[in-house]
């Protein structure tokens, strides 16, 4: 799901974003992606102040915008954080782009750690006895990413398109 009610100010440097007619306190939160005015750049949200003002966790690059549409994703996967696309999600294209720098940057980090030894993306018969940490398996008829982890296996649960 969504949220795109009302409109929004930003300036160009500017972390600040203003709204009109927005409802923030019950529909965003630190760390959701805003998309503004169809833009291909997202930025996260660091803080929701109140109803209309939203503070950026960096600074917005684009040409200063007023009273402009925008969206706010509002759906991650559990365990990972990572940006869920749901049928009929607007600026789905931005989205996965981000999922996918999400993705690639957590495994990166596991791998400083040599976490990660490898990711398995089908077919999988059946789970291995004895996984090794950090083992990764993806399941598309469940919809699923397994991460095995901390000796038992996580799941992350994906929306389909």
């Amino acid at each position: 799901m969504q949220y795109s009610e009302g409109t929004v100010t930003i300036n160009n440097g500017s972390t600040s974003v203003t709204g009109t007619n927005t409802r923030w306190l019950s529909h965003a939160d630190e760390n959701y992606i805003i998309i503004i005015d169809n833009d291909d750049d997202f930025y996260e949200i660091n803080e929701v102040t109140d109803d209309t003002t939203l503070v950026l966790n960096s600074a917005y690059t684009g040409v200063n915008k007023i009273n402009v549409s925008y969206v706010i994703v509002k759906d991650y996967t559990t365990h990972y954080k990572w940006p869920l696309i749901t049928k009929g999600a607007a600026n789905w294209p931005t989205i996965l782009s981000e999922t996918f720098n999400r993705i690639d940057r957590d495994l990166y980090m596991m791998s400083m750690d040599k976490t990660i030894k490898y990711i398995q993306f089908e077919p999988l018969a059946a789970f291995p006895d004895t996984p090794e940490e950090g083992s990764m398996y993806y399941n598309s008829t469940l919809h699923t990413l397994l991460v095995y982890s901390s000796g038992s296996w996580r799941t992350v649960t994906l929306t389909p398109i």
